[in-house]
């Protein structure tokens, strides 16, 4: 596809779904190398967005589309927020992204407000299906995604023992990784039903 690019040729799709190429990492790099040849646009960058393993990947790559000309729309603020709720980040990071929205020229949305009023409810079942997907991918790179998410999970105070299950079920692949990782759960403060 990308070299139908090159060539002048049709963009309806440059980046294909995720349903179509998992590999997360492969549309990145597809992402960057439209940048370069300024080829991206912000549909590309809420494709990219989508594939970003963290809010601090989420925020490399938006900086870097914005130094190239790219300007970020309603849903690439969505997709950042989202991810923000999904780490358990702070309020004050999402103000702080909010206004970056704003600085950007743009007001909250109607998809943008019900991202930003999600119950805990929401957002746990968000968190959950991140794991297990993450989880569900064949590759190790995916599966330290997982730990690295429920690892700041824990450290926010935000993983329950729903979350803990996921990973005792997905990830350790021994008891002693499972006992570990009940450890490391009360250790951080999660309360754990014996």
């Amino acid at each position: 596809r990308l070299q139908s690019i090159e060539r002048g040729g049709p963009r309806a799709h440059p980046i294909p779904s995720p349903a179509a190429d998992r590999d997360r990492r492969g549309i990145l790099a597809l992402f960057d190398e439209m940048l370069e040849r300024g080829r991206a646009d912000s549909a590309d960058l809420d494709m990219a967005l989508r594939q970003c393993s963290s809010s601090g990947e989420q925020a490399s790559l938006l900086a870097r589309a914005q130094a190239r000309g790219v300007p970020p729309g309603h849903a690439a603020f969505t997709i950042m927020i989202s991810q923000l709720q999904i780490e358990g980040r702070p309020a004050v990071e999402l103000r702080s992204l909010l206004g970056r929205m704003r600085a950007a020229g743009l007001q909250v949305d109607g998809k943008l407000r019900k991202a930003l009023v999600r119950n805990d409810r929401s957002i746990r079942k968000m968190q959950s299906s991140k794991l297990n997907a993450l989880l569900d991918q064949p590759d190790a790179a995916s599966r330290a995604d997982a730990w690295s998410l429920f690892e700041g999970m824990l450290e926010r105070r935000v993983a329950d023992e729903g979350h803990l299950g996921i990973m005792m079920a997905k990830a350790c692949t021994s008891g002693e990784q499972r006992r570990a990782l009940l450890r490391r759960s009360a250790e951080a403060g999660m309360p754990i039903a014996v």
